[in-house]
């Protein structure tokens, strides 16, 4: 998690010394030597001539302009995991109390989307289709849908499909950029609270990961 605090695999897509990046990201010249060559050690830096670069896992998931970037995903992680050091004092004192609008957010929503884009959409969907006879079926909900990347997904596999997504109001803005970072922008985006609004009807198919 210290490696994505401090930006370092933005620093190391090019092979540079220790020594640049201890002065880049504000460190000690001997602490950014021996941090490197543990990341060396764990697969994300590769080594040669005395500089660093980011190893192909590194480039892949944890530089910001890869498509499978999974940087906010791990970060949601690492708060979490504070979250359990502190177990003691929520037992004493109670639940953290979060609003519903405040922990399905942006953050929340592309953390998600991160996993999905690594090949989970795809596999669950063909799961779906293995398991299950889609034949004839047209009308498509996305329950709870978030990103709108499992309705793309279904849509792939079944161009036939009247997809749409359902949502509350304040991801809605989040569905439809990446539907159309995706090219489904074609999918319908319906927004509303589940729990107490209608969602439509004469749906086929309705599915939801949530």
């Amino acid at each position: 998690m210290e490696a994505l605090e401090l930006d370092l695999f933005e620093i190391t897509i090019e092979p540079v010394s220790a020594a640049t990046i201890a002065t880049r990201c504000g460190l000690n010249e001997d602490m950014a030597e021996l941090f490197c060559e543990a990341l060396h050690y764990m697969g994300l830096l590769n080594a040669y001539d005395g500089k660093y670069v980011n190893s192909p896992a590194a480039s892949t998931y944890l530089v910001r302009a890869s498509p499978y970037c999974q940087r906010i995903s791990l970060e949601r992680m690492g708060r979490s995991l504070k979250r359990w050091q502190n177990l003691t004092t929520i037992l004493r004192e109670g639940p953290e109390l979060v609003r519903r609008e405040n922990f399905f957010n942006e953050g929340w929503i592309t953390s998600i989307a991160e996993r999905v884009l690594c090949g989970e959409a795809r596999k669950v969907v063909e799961q779906v289709f293995q398991t299950v006879d889609l034949g004839g079926k047209r009308k498509f909900l996305d329950l709870g849908g978030g990103h709108g990347l499992y309705a793309a997904t279904f849509l792939a596999f079944n161009p036939e499909l009247d997809a749409s997504v359902f949502d509350m109001p304040n991801i809605v803005p989040i569905t439809r950029r990446y539907l159309a970072e995706h090219g489904a922008s074609s999918i319908k985006i319906l927004a509303g609270d589940f729990t107490k609004d209608p969602i439509g009807n004469d749906y086929d198919i309705i599915f939801s990961s949530f």
